[in-house]
């Protein structure tokens, strides 16, 4: 059985904060730009929330507030977890690493 994933919450509150999702696959949500990701944890309110490496720092506590607070009036709770990087590999495919 696959497990719930409260994606339209999601994709409500980041319309409200003016992003989009760009892939969504498995438990992860990959937000335009790149700039984070959210990942869905075993309690379906519960998402991790991981800042890209290369973002810019000056906008992180920012995008984290944002986010918490159009989560929280969702009925969803996001946790900053830490940092992500992408590469590049062959075939289209791609390696995530959480830091």
């Amino acid at each position: 059985m696959v497990p719930f994933r409260p994606i339209t919450r999601i994709q409500e509150m980041l319309d409200s904060i003016g992003l989009s999702i760009t892939y969504a696959y498995d438990d992860l949500v990959f937000i335009e730009h790149n700039a984070f990701l959210l990942l869905f944890e075993k309690e379906h309110k519960h998402i991790s929330l991981y800042l890209n490496v290369q973002s810019e720092k000056a906008e992180r506590e920012g995008i984290i507030n944002k986010l918490q607070t159009a989560a929280s009036e969702r009925d969803l709770i996001i946790t900053s977890k830490g940092f992500f990087e992408m590469e590049q590999l062959e075939n289209s495919k791609i390696a995530i690493r959480f830091c």
